[in-house]
């Protein structure tokens, strides 16, 4: 079962939790409408057959779902938004959670709230942890559209091109981070890691001698970087 049907399966799923009980639920309610519009379009003299008929029908629905249906799916997307509200806040929390449910939930919260900073994160991040590179890098573009000059946004993706091995296009990411912030320390470090793995002498000795020229970062953090990727 592909990622895609999986998160088709879930919205369905987040809805129509046992689903069988939930179709008779349903089933009933509907028979009960028809029921309903048939006797009133025919304007049944038996209006006492009709009001006990309609309420017997109705009610039934009610106490069989009562007993035997799950209660809890009319409010299953106010739980899973508290979930992912404290997922949020403590990442660690991240396996208590089905991440195509979280996923599932975040696109469609976010086709209506598109500017959810939060969001998008989280829901990149939730697919780049469970493997999915491909949907992970989409929504971080995605962000981009909403947040085109943010910093995490960009050096995520970033990490996300050097952990699929398309090394030079998180170099040019990282570079377009250092135009943005060039004190961001981490993209930094991060950049010269992957001109040291990708061999590219000429580029990394450009880059270095670019770092102690321009002078944004202080001497001693350049050392840092130098010493702990031993360049």
């Amino acid at each position: 079962m592909d990622f895609s049907f999986d998160i088709f399966y879930i919205s369905f799923i987040s809805f129509f939790q046992e689903k069988e009980l939930m179709g008779i639920f349903i089933f009933l309610v509907i028979l009960t409408i028809f029921f309903s519009i048939f006797y009133l379009l025919r304007f049944s003299r038996n209006k006492k057959f009709f009001l006990f008929s309609f309420c017997f029908i109705f009610f039934a629905s009610l106490i069989i779902y009562n007993f035997k249906g799950n209660k809890n799916s009319f409010s299953y997307s106010n739980k899973l938004e508290k979930q992912i509200r404290v997922l949020s806040k403590d990442p660690e929390k991240f396996a208590d959670l089905n991440p195509k449910e979280i996923v599932f939930f975040l696109e469609n919260k976010l086709k209506k709230k598109p500017n959810d900073f939060e969001g998008w994160m989280l829901l990149a991040r939730t697919c780049f942890i469970s493997g999915h590179f491909q949907k992970a890098d989409l929504h971080y573009n995605n962000a981009l559209k909403y947040f085109p000059n943010n910093e995490v946004i960009l050096y995520e993706l970033a990490m996300l091109k050097k952990n699929t091995n398309q090394l030079m296009s998180a170099i040019s990411i990282l570079e377009k981070i250092y135009k943005i912030n060039p004190k961001n320390f981490n993209s930094i470090e991060l950049n010269l890691e992957i001109l040291k793995t990708i061999n590219n002498k000429k580029l990394l000795n450009a880059k270095i001698e670019r770092l102690k020229k321009e002078n944004f970062l202080k001497k001693e953090e350049i050392n840092s970087i130098l010493k702990k990727l031993n360049l």
